[in-house]
């Protein structure tokens, strides 16, 4: 199977080790994966293809989650896109 043929998922957070743990446990299950640091440089990625599934943290820089989310919903009116918002204590104190 191809990149292109495989299910593409976009992980968005600001935290590199989060992403990082999140990307190899769904490279291992076998979808291609992406990740972006923010909301703004996962715009600039959905851009180029639509993922078929976004991991999105919500408490990030230039762009949140939440607005990430409309953003897509813009681009993907038939809802065809789910997302998963993920998020905890500010302070990491439930992680």
């Amino acid at each position: 199977m191809t990149a292109d043929e495989r299910k593409k998922v976009l992980i968005v957070d600001d935290d590199p080790t989060i992403s990082l743990l999140i990307k190899q446990n769904v490279s291992n299950a076998g979808f291609d994966v992406e990740t972006a640091s923010n909301g703004k440089e996962a715009m600039e990625k959905i851009g180029q293809r639509l993922p078929d599934l976004a991991v999105i943290d919500a408490v990030m820089p230039e762009m949140n989650g939440f607005e990430l989310s409309r953003q897509i919903r813009v681009l993907d009116p038939a809802k065809k896109n789910p997302h998963y918002h993920a998020d905890g204590p500010e302070d990491g104190s439930g992680c």
